[in-house]
């Protein structure tokens, strides 16, 4: 608020003294029995100029004191809105975590189905999956009794 007005002071203060410069000026100009009026009107208002701008300077001094008196509040104020951040951040960071592990453990079903299908995909059709091999039994080889051979 103290800055709005130092703001808005300066401003009026340099109307006020480009005014009573200009009717200065004009008053060069003017009708004898009016000059006297002008240069007063000027006057004041260039008076009015240098006092507003001397005062600008206490009104500064004012500013300068409450932003003083205002630090420790502001520098509170900002360091609490930092550690939100970092805790904000630090939620962010522990839901990418549990995300990703979601995703690792995901990719890894995945990959285990795949190994699945792909150990179905290696085997023989005309076998059955959990059906154990057959073995047939052999007969022993002909015993060969010398030169006869039997048909």
């Amino acid at each position: 608020m103290l800055k709005m007005w130092a703001t808005v002071t300066t401003v009026i203060n340099t109307a006020l003294a480009v005014a009573g410069l200009g009717v200065a000026g004009y008053a060069v100009t003017a009708k004898p029995r009016f000059a006297l009026f002008y240069y007063g009107v000027a006057f004041i208002c260039v008076l009015g100029a240098g006092v507003g701008f001397v005062n600008l300077w206490f009104l500064n001094e004012a500013v300068r004191r409450k932003e003083e008196k205002d630090r420790p509040i502001r520098e509170e104020r900002e360091r609490k809105k930092a550690e939100r951040a970092a805790k904000k951040a630090e939620r962010e960071a522990a839901r990418a975590e549990k995300e990703a592990a979601k995703a690792a453990a995901r990719a890894q079903e995945e990959a285990a189905a795949q190994a699945a299908e792909t150990a179905l995909l290696d085997q023989p059709e005309d076998q059955p999956e959990d059906a154990p091999e057959e073995t047939t039994p052999t007969e022993p080889p002909p015993e060969e009794d010398g030169d006869v051979t039997v048909l």
